[in-house]
């Protein structure tokens, strides 16, 4: 098992943070009231675990082989607890305890968890190409359809070893040429800010409501079964080269990206379809650009070195269609 490594690696991140709003009854909008105060405890819980299996070999000379195998958990759980009280006897006191103890309060509890498994795998082969074939397996608690597979590959030649270009070693030191096709997954899809938190993004979710005389209930989010997740794809071509023993440095890179199933909130006519609005994927955007960096070592010595470096990037405007489900 030389040859073989494991790594496992854990985070546990929690946040806790309170808040104390109190409106005097002296003046202002808590005047009306008697005064009105509000407190509130959050809760973040992050927790990340994930173990890889790593091989790596060399064969004969230059020929290199590395594979590995991971598996990744992720939940996020979020809760509050929060109450609201009226009617204070001390004007400068905001705890919740100094009213009267049979004044009407508002209080509000709630918990909320999204958890996403992935597995993933990679192989790369070196001799003077260089394949990056990747599989990988995404699920999340927040769809229906909760796992998608995922995979890419790319390729880089490193020209420069190559026996016609013996010619150049006084001048060229490297010179490589890499493409690389990625699909991937767009984990951003289920964490937008602009969506609520909650568990199921596939299901109707509903709240509590208190009309001033009975509980009641009204929707809180329309879900759709069939969300799915935000897809990216990636062609990538890129030319790196470094000239006179490293004193010039060349990156360059041209890409074209395609974004499909956007998520994107339809607004409907309530009066047919019982709701104000649908999330659906329904939305698809291509980006293409190049991305270039230069490098000249001024000074390379050991008491004094100067690099310069230009970075240069242009992009060209993004095309978006939001009418088709399907791009």
């Amino acid at each position: 098992m030389k040859n073989f490594k494991f790594t496992a690696n854990y985070s546990y991140d929690f946040t806790n943070s309170s808040q104390t709003v109190f409106y005097t009854p002296l003046i202002g909008d808590g005047q009306s009231f008697g005064g009105r105060g509000y407190k509130g405890s959050y809760n973040t819980t992050t927790t990340n675990f994930n173990q890889i299996l790593a091989y790596s070999n060399v064969f004969g000379d230059n020929h290199h082989l590395s594979a590995k195998i991971g598996h990744e958990y992720y939940k996020y759980e979020y809760q509050y607890l929060a109450g609201q009280k009226t009617n204070f006897f001390n004007p400068n006191n905001p705890e919740l305890d100094t009213v009267d103890k049979c004044n009407t309060s508002i209080a509000t509890r709630q918990t909320i968890t999204s958890r996403v498994i992935s597995v993933w795998q990679t192989t790369t082969i070196a001799i003077n190409i260089t394949f990056l074939p990747l599989s990988v397996a995404d699920g999340t608690s927040r769809f229906l359809d909760r796992w998608g597979n995922f995979w890419s590959v790319g390729a880089a030649w490193r020209i420069s070893n190559e026996a016609f270009m013996e010619g150049t070693n006084s001048w060229l030191n490297d010179l490589k040429l890499r493409a690389s096709y990625v699909p991937r997954v767009m984990k951003a899809s289920f964490r937008n800010m602009t969506m609520p938190m909650c568990t199921r993004l596939n299901q109707d979710q509903y709240t509590v409501t208190w009309n001033g005389s009975e509980l009641g209930y009204s929707p809180e989010f329309y879900g759709n079964p069939d969300l799915t997740w935000e897809k990216q794809k990636t062609f990538d071509v890129g030319v790196d080269f470094r000239l006179f023993d490293r004193g010039i440095r060349f990156n360059s890179n041209i890409f074209i990206r395609r974004t499909d199933d956007m998520l994107f909130k339809r607004p409907v006519a309530f009066s047919t379809a019982g709701r104000p609005y649908n999330w659906e994927n329904l939305g698809a955007m291509k980006n293409t650009g190049i991305e270039f960096e230069v490098n000249v070592d001024i000074f390379n010595q050991s008491d004094l070195k100067w690099t310069v470096s230009l970075v240069g990037s242009h992009y060209k405007k993004p095309y978006c269609d939001i009418t088709r489900r399907k791009p």
